[in-house]
């Protein structure tokens, strides 16, 4: 089984138009700029992408989006997630007939849909109808409010350790403990990625595969110099005082931005990626901004000096 990626995987935004169709240019834009800092591209995904609220004419449209503007060399996540597992399944298969020699990998936030029982077997069988192993994100955030009480909002560990050849990688973010029982339930595949799906946690304890980075889209370099320090992934050391300080740097931007992100990152990342002149319009899928929030985020905008 060819690994997944590791490293950055930038998560992009869904921007939309005011109308609410998708804005295909602005999506074009944040591909161009992300690129070059990229390990990995994410379009549609379960963070800022919003790709399991998102109707099949806006998905395809950012999915066809990002295959056009993307470079062949980079790998690309697909966000499958939808509110049916019939849905999903049948992404899944349209996209197996898109990738035209690009390392294309599902993404699936498994508990929108399903329930960890019998979650092996669903994963085998969109596993098949993608044409290749599958990664799975655990985003307990994403799915509260889809299930009842009852149901788990995170996947179960020893679920994961049952799902074999068809599981690529866990991206994570939660408890430590769940972390490291996600670890130990890989164990066995080595080259299954365990990656970090909270950008938060990552700056304080940064996950071995990488990051799932919706905040890499609004400052992707920033983001690159961060994660190649933490995987040791830069091809020279950073320990001249200027490079020490552009990391210093970095971070402090990624935690206050990350802070911002963490409740509704796409209609953060929406809203900064139009203030940027990327989108054609604020407007983002799921919950809007409240007010004062929106006025804090264009003020963290200005003082960090990314719009000059």
């Amino acid at each position: 089984m060819q690994p997944a990626p590791q490293g950055l995987l930038i998560e992009l935004p869904t921007p939309l138009l005011d109308e609410g169709g998708l804005d295909a240019r602005g999506l074009a834009r944040l591909v161009r700029r992300a690129a070059p800092a990229a390990h990995a591209m994410a379009v549609a995904g379960p963070l800022a992408g919003q790709g399991q609220r998102l109707g099949e004419d806006i998905w395809r449209g950012a999915v066809e989006t990002a295959l056009s503007a993307a470079p062949k060399r980079l790998p690309l996540l697909v966000g499958l997630a939808a509110a049916e597992s019939r849905t999903v399944l049948a992404r899944a298969r349209w996209l197996a007939s898109q990738s035209q020699g690009r390392e294309i990998w599902g993404l699936d936030l498994a508990l929108y849909h399903h329930s960890n029982r019998g979650l092996p077997a669903w994963l085998d069988e969109l596993a098949s109808a993608l044409g290749r192993p599958v990664i799975l994100a655990n985003l307990p955030d994403q799915v509260r409010g889809r299930r009842g009480p009852a149901r788990h909002l995170n996947l179960m560990p020893k679920v994961a350790a049952k799902c074999g050849e068809s599981l690529a990688g866990v991206i994570h973010a939660g408890s430590l403990k769940l972390g490291r029982d996600f670890s130990r339930a890989l164990a066995a595949r080595p080259l299954a990625r365990l990656y970090e799906g909270d950008e938060l946690s990552f700056l304080s304890r940064p996950a071995s595969a990488g990051l799932l980075s919706p905040g890499a889209a609004i400052m992707p370099e920033a983001w690159r110099l961060l994660t190649d320090s933490a995987l040791g992934l830069a091809q020279e050391g950073l320990t001249g005082p200027k490079e020490r300080r552009a990391l210093i740097q970095a971070g402090v931007l990624a935690r206050e931005l990350g802070g911002l992100m963490a409740s509704r990152p796409a209609a953060m990342a929406c809203l900064l990626a139009h203030a940027l002149g990327l989108g054609q319009s604020p407007r983002a899928p799921g919950p809007r901004l409240e007010e004062a929030v929106r006025r804090a985020a264009l003020a963290w905008l200005e003082k960090s000096g990314l719009s000059q």
